[in-house]
């Protein structure tokens, strides 16, 4: 029987990278379970996915919500692949997004998608900054952007709301 961190880091060794040993040894694991290993196996993989694509959605909800879920999905498991987390707490996973987005060539057409990125993370880091602590690095930041994202963000808002001709007159 493998210990708990064994499989946990097979887990995220084949749900990451694909590592064909450690799905040897996950499905040797399964095999004891009344679930098709296999199957189980995918369950297992699904779920770090939705993990992971739902702690970066959460700190950057207006990148989601231009993008789409579909392609928010897409880009959550490559950027996961890219950059793992390495810490066990996900709230501060994702500093490297903007840099990701601006290198695919999938986001070339959205050439703000980086600022925006930037934005929702920054403002992910203000509201979990403690304004008791004067040294908290989320407490004072500058931007340098290079896109009037705030006017981006008040539209993607206002076509979640309903406004359908928000993002056409940003």
């Amino acid at each position: 029987m493998a210990t708990l961190s064994r499989w946990q880091a097979d887990l995220s060794a084949y749900a990451l990278h694909e590592d064909p040993e450690a799905r040897v040894r996950l499905l040797a694991q399964l095999a004891q379970t009344p679930v098709p290993g296999d199957t189980a196996l995918q369950v297992h993989v699904a779920c770090v996915h939705a993990g992971l694509r739902a702690a970066l959605a959460q700190r950057v909800p207006t990148v989601v919500a231009l993008v789409g879920e579909d392609f928010f999905a897409l880009l959550a498991r490559e950027y996961a692949r890219t950059h793992p987390p390495t810490a066990p707490a996900l709230s501060c996973w994702g500093e490297e997004l903007p840099s990701f987005l601006a290198a695919r060539e999938d986001c070339a057409a959205l050439p703000w998608l980086a600022d925006l990125a930037t934005f929702d993370l920054a403002l992910d880091r203000v509201a979990w900054a403690d304004p008791a602590d004067p040294d908290d690095p989320g407490r004072t930041r500058v931007l340098s952007l290079h896109h009037a994202v705030d006017h981006l963000r008040e539209a993607v808002a206002a076509a979640v709301a309903g406004d359908d001709s928000a993002l056409a007159r940003v």
